[in-house]
């Protein structure tokens, strides 16, 4: 179970950095390093990288071992995200309060739902 998260998350830095190759370059490694659990993904992703990825990425110690990850999200929901991410202490709290606000007052979608 543990492998399959971090498959899935793995799989989500490489959408997040554009491309599997994209994301090897920004860890570092080798493209041929990090493919191998893209084809194979029985293979088990190593302790040690699932750190090296977390540290080098700026996430959180633990976060390749948890759920973080929701495919179905749009491309405009992945840019908040990212913006979010990688904004800072005041980025973050606008973005806070235009969600609170989002969701105590929901606007209908276009098709006037």
């Amino acid at each position: 179970m543990q492998n399959a998260i971090r498959v899935k998350n793995l799989s989500q830095l490489a959408y997040e950095y554009s491309s599997q190759a994209n994301l090897a370059q920004h860890l570092g490694i080798e493209h041929r390093e990090i493919i191998k659990y893209f084809k194979n993904k029985n293979t088990p992703i190593p302790d040690n990288l699932a750190r090296q990825i977390e540290v080098t990425l700026n996430r959180p110690i633990g976060w390749m071992d948890r759920p973080n990850f929701d495919l179905a999200l749009t491309a405009e929901e992945w840019q908040l995200l990212q913006a979010y991410r990688t904004g800072g202490v005041r980025d973050k709290m606008y973005l806070m309060g235009v969600a609170q606000l989002t969701l105590a007052h929901p606007v209908a979608d276009s098709k006037g739902a």
